[in-house]
């Protein structure tokens, strides 16, 4: 989970330490506040950026898994969703 007093060490010197790890194929990232997850995924020497929300589905190919995002966040009362207008 990512939260606010975490968010800089999480998005930048974490991803720069998991990015330098070879073994590292992919970084999942969860909001704290809203029901949304950044996804990072090594592709040989790069690296893609998704952003996946309520209704996505989080596949982690490595160990053959799916789970919806929205089940990371169930029994949790988020006020909004990310983009939306309301606070």
């Amino acid at each position: 989970m990512v939260s606010e007093s975490t968010s800089k060490t999480d998005r930048i010197a974490k991803t720069l330490e998991y990015q330098a790890t070879s073994s590292i194929q992919t970084y999942v990232l969860l909001e704290q506040d809203v029901v949304a997850a950044t996804v990072l995924r090594r592709s040989g020497q790069n690296w893609t950026t998704s952003v996946l929300l309520r209704d996505d589905m989080l596949t982690l190919a490595e160990i053959e898994i799916a789970v919806p995002v929205a089940e990371f966040y169930a029994g949790l009362d988020l006020e909004h969703e990310p983009g939306s207008t309301s606070a």
